[in-house]
């Protein structure tokens, strides 16, 4: 598993986020917005590192209205999160 590749090269565990969309405790990242959230307010302190982030079976997010921005569909992050 390339997870366990990164930690023997020495990326720590806390630079690694997996996040598995079907477990119970994940569902509430099924919504594409509150993801991202989650995933921006990790790296936020820490913009200048490397992250990893690993979603397991992303087809189970949904598509949902982003009213503060106009109302556009939003679908699953799209963009990196390394610096």
């Amino acid at each position: 598993m390339f997870y366990e590749y990164l930690l023997t090269q020495g990326i720590k565990e806390d630079h690694i986020i997996k996040i598995e969309l079907d477990q119970r405790r994940y569902y509430k990242f099924r919504n594409p917005i509150i993801l991202c959230e989650y995933v921006e307010a990790l790296v936020a302190k820490q913009k200048e590192e490397k992250f990893y982030l690993f979603i397991d079976e992303v087809q189970l997010t949904k598509k949902v209205i982003h009213k503060e921005n106009g109302g556009f569909q939003k679908s699953p992050c799209a963009h990196g999160y390394s610096s």
